[in-house]
């Protein structure tokens, strides 16, 4: 599900070539779901609880969201060789959508 949210972004975005598109979803999938089962681990469920508003859009403001953007970034920028300013902002559009769609999907 993480791979089919994060597609249609990866696509568009014209920083990332088309040979890489499923690279880049892979390792959006691989480090958002690092990300949550590391909060889970140490105690963290109601925090990723916590991170969606009322209407069910995530807060990209909350740790978490924060926190997975960064994952993402780190892990653009060293597996793929990504600039820093181009792989936080695809972490920053791919992350907060995937989240919304799982949420909204398991909500």
């Amino acid at each position: 599900m993480v791979k089919q949210s994060s597609q249609e972004v990866i696509e568009q975005n014209p920083d990332i070539p088309n040979e890489q598109n499923e690279t880049v979803s892979n390792i959006a999938s691989e480090s958002l779901m690092g990300t949550i089962q590391n909060l889970m681990s140490n105690g963290g469920g109601a925090g990723i609880m916590s991170m969606f508003s009322s209407d069910g859009n995530a807060d990209e403001g909350h740790p978490v969201m924060q926190s997975a953007v960064s994952d993402l970034t780190g892990n653009l920028q060293n597996k793929l060789g990504i600039s820093g300013d181009k792989a936080a902002g695809l972490a920053g559009s791919i992350i907060p959508m995937i989240i919304s769609k799982l949420f909204n999907k398991s909500g």
